[in-house]
């Protein structure tokens, strides 16, 4: 029986044209907002540079599009999805903008209509914090199927002291992951990790790891 699509606040948060719009002025505006888009920036960059020259690229879910001057340090074309069509059309506004072939299409992170090992790497930024576990681990499954050797994901990460903190507190993020958590996840998709870094403000949890295929 066909799967059907999962059910989480994301898959329709975005679909409004207004939000899509707005989306990053929302996120990013002001000393606090310039300071976020900054951290990110370096803290995913210092991972997509790690990418060899050269490789198309499979972003998932590309958004607005405001990771492609980043992804264009490394990528010789760019295969852009969203489940959005709002965030894909002010997506398509900026192909223009960056150096490489840029191609966008509706698609769903958990079902990819690509054949397997399609692309080099697929680089996907600020989607697992969103989903639970089990989603997270479906995702990067489609995500290390049609890469040929790489992927780029974003990670909610606790160590064990931060976990225990926020625990204390109520605030454990039931998507965010132990590092163990994410060996198990990583290695289930048959990926190994190479690098990650920090990408959001020095309270945040969110990484960018970097992942090579175990047959790669």
């Amino acid at each position: 029986m066909k799967r059907g699509p999962s059910r989480y606040i994301s898959r329709t948060a975005y679909l409004d044209p207004g939000k899509a719009g707005s989306y990053e002025r929302d996120r990013f505006s002001g000393a606090l907002g310039r300071y976020r888009w900054r951290r990110e920036m370096d803290g995913v960059g210092a991972v997509v540079d790690m990418l060899p020259a050269g490789v198309s690229v499979l972003d998932c879910p590309c958004g607005v599009g405001r990771w492609w001057p980043v992804l264009e340090r490394r990528a010789e074309r760019i295969h852009a999805v969203d489940l959005s069509p709002a965030m894909l059309g002010e997506a398509e506004r900026r192909i223009g903008s960056v150096a490489v072939p840029v191609e966008v299409s509706k698609g769903d992170a958990e079902r990819l209509e690509l054949a397997d090992a399609s692309v080099d790497a697929v680089f996907s930024h600020a989607l697992t914090k969103h989903l639970p576990i089990p989603l997270q681990q479906r995702v990067l499954n489609e995500f290390a199927r049609v890469s040929r050797a790489w992927v780029v994901c974003s990670f909610s990460l606790l160590n064990h002291l931060t976990y225990e903190l926020w625990r204390r507190r109520d605030l454990v993020d039931s998507n965010a992951l132990l590092p163990e958590q994410l060996d198990d996840i990583a290695a289930a998709a048959g990926l190994t990790e190479v690098a990650r870094r920090r990408c959001t403000t020095p309270i945040g949890v969110e990484h960018s790891v970097l992942f090579r295929k175990a047959a790669a």
